[in-house]
């Protein structure tokens, strides 16, 4: 049986005018057919999950809305091309195996979830501006051997920018606000040199795992460190220095974690 119309508690109906005020910046008091049509003008747009998925017609996309879908485009192997301007999150999935894009600029993305733009094997470049968190396998094996900027970053996923089959990176990564950097969230990835996380807290097992080039990593203005695992930087056999504030350095010192590690802690 199909209702036409829906019963709503008096108070509810009070917290959505609230919000609509707060939203539009009046006193106006609201009746529920005004209330459905203000939600309606602020309701998120999409592009719908999977509606390119594994088509192989799809060169180009072009969307004004504020979420792409999960699967949207997924293994749109003739993809090159996408614009969202007005995109802030990209569910998971949404661009996977899209092995015809070369470069990625979302300059509204707030968040980015797992499995995004994984195998994108001719990705080089990306810029991500607003971004703050990046999820799970996101960028797994794939290969940005040009650049990446992620000032606003704070949190990055499990194995983010993981690349077990990836020889190209870029040979620098500054991440000025990431707090967190999860398990394996860079292993593998033999091109990186130098790490910035100057305000990193946590920083999880495998992170920087086998990233055999990797020789400066920068945690110079952090107040305090609550996690580095001691598997962090496994197998980083060029690691030589880990740049710590002052405050920090007899606490690094002290850790017996670093006894396994070849990397010299430094204070500046």
């Amino acid at each position: 049986m199909a209702y036409s119309h829906y019963f709503i508690k008096s108070s509810t109906l009070a917290d959505i005018g609230s919000a609509i005020r707060g939203l539009t910046h009046t006193s106006e008091a609201f009746t529920p057919a005004q209330m459905i049509s203000e939600i309606e003008d602020y309701a998120p747009t999409f592009l719908p999950p999977a509606i390119h998925d594994s088509d192989p017609t799809i060169t180009s996309i072009s969307s004004n809305c504020d979420i792409a879908g999960y699967y949207a485009c997924r293994k749109c192997y003739n993809l090159a091309e996408i614009s969202l301007p007005n995109c802030k999150i990209v569910d998971l999935g949404a661009f996977e195996y899209c092995s015809a894009l070369t470069s990625l600029y979302l300059p509204e993305c707030k968040q980015i979830y797992g499995w995004t733009f994984g195998s994108c094997r001719n990705l080089t470049n990306i810029d991500l501006p607003k971004c703050t968190y990046i999820g799970m396998d996101a960028f797994v094996n794939t290969p940005l051997s040009g650049s990446i900027s992620i000032p606003n970053v704070e949190i990055l996923g499990l194995s983010a920018f993981a690349g077990d089959s990836c020889a190209t990176f870029p040979a620098t990564l500054i991440a000025p606000k990431c707090r967190i950097v999860s398990a394996n969230c860079f292993s593998s990835r033999a091109a990186l040199v130098t790490v910035s996380l100057p305000v990193c807290s946590a920083i999880s097992i495998y992170a920087f795992r086998s990233c055999t080039s990797l020789t400066d990593v920068y945690l110079d203005q952090v107040s305090q460190v609550t996690e580095i695992h001691d598997c962090t930087f496994q197998d980083c056999t060029a690691l030589t220095s880990i740049h710590v504030p002052p405050s920090l350095y007899s606490e690094f010192i002290a850790d017996s974690m670093w006894a396994s590690c070849s990397a010299k802690i430094v204070s500046v």
